[in-house]
């Protein structure tokens, strides 16, 4: 995983700045649901968007300051990085996972 993040931030290397989003870049994300997804993410001032898109929003993507990753990645550094509260999150989906699955109204 290392080796992988190290990867990574090697690969990460420009960042577009929020202050010059501009319909052109959104123009040049294919999927409009991933412009959606990406203005969210700018309007909560996230750092870093976890998706399964890897196709559109790859792992290590820098879009506007939010970084991409993929959760399998993030999950295993955060379980790297803090072992106990994994543990407490994974107890926590498991008893509320049905809660957690029932759509918004």
């Amino acid at each position: 995983l290392e080796r992988r993040v190290s990867e990574v931030e090697h690969i990460v290397q420009y960042v577009i700045p929020a202050s010059t989003l501009s319909n052109d870049l959104f123009a040049s994300v294919p999927d409009p649901s991933d412009r959606v997804l990406l203005q969210t993410a700018l309007d909560s001032e996230a750092y870093v968007l976890l998706t399964l898109d890897q196709r559109h929003l790859p792992h290590g993507a820098v879009i506007a300051g939010i970084q991409c990753w993929h959760p399998d990645a993030f999950l295993t550094l955060f379980y790297q990085q803090n072992p106990h509260a994994y543990r407490r999150v994974v107890q926590f989906v498991r008893t509320a996972g049905p809660i957690l699955r029932t759509p918004l109204h």
